[in-house]
């Protein structure tokens, strides 16, 4: 697996056109939460626009809080967790 802070998936799922590319964007279920095939199947099809922003500012600002006062605590498995944690109630 290549560094960074989402893992790569082993599989593509078509997230349909340019304009449904929202459902792809921070704070939807389907960024930056490694999940299943099935699982990103689903978290596309149940992502919800008008809540994308206030989800996307909460996970930055729990990922800051958490740089701040342990950088080495900034690992991939903890930016997952946070999104999975965000937007478990997505999908």
């Amino acid at each position: 697996m290549r560094e960074g802070w989402c893992a790569e998936p082993a599989f593509f799922e078509d997230g349909g056109t340019s304009a449904d590319a929202w459902r792809q964007q921070p704070g939807s279920p389907a960024y930056c939460t490694s999940l299943s095939a099935e699982e990103l199947k689903r978290a596309l099809a149940q992502a919800e626009s008008q809540f994308l922003a206030q989800r996307r500012e909460l996970i930055l600002e729990i990922i800051a809080d958490r740089a701040a006062q342990n950088p080495e605590a900034m690992t991939v498995e903890y930016v997952t967790a946070m999104n999975r944690l965000v937007t478990a109630g997505a999908f």
